[in-house]
């Protein structure tokens, strides 16, 4: 039985910076589970912007935007398209 391509896409991705890691995987009767790194003190880019009172700090801004584009310029060069780039979906 093959595993879900998400689960391919987290093996062939493992070490590229900026990347979650999946650190195993396994199928229970009528799903996958994915074990995966837990980062230290994160919340989702959502969390962060509903907390914040402010994100007027343009350095700050440009510094997350960017980063975004650097890992999804990353992912096309492995043959990934992140089709659901959103708040919620970036640590």
């Amino acid at each position: 039985k093959r595993v879900p391509y998400e689960i391919e896409i987290l093996w062939r991705l493992r070490g590229v910076p900026g990347v979650i890691r999946i650190l195993d995987h396994f199928e229970e009767t009528e799903r996958f589970v994915f074990v995966m790194e837990k980062i230290p003190n994160s919340c989702t880019l959502f969390d962060f912007v509903m907390e914040s009172a402010s994100l007027a700090n343009t350095e700050l801004l440009r510094h997350i935007i960017g980063e975004i584009i650097r890992i999804n310029i990353t992912l096309q060069m492995y043959g990934v398209w992140h089709r659901d780039c959103k708040p919620e979906n970036i640590l």
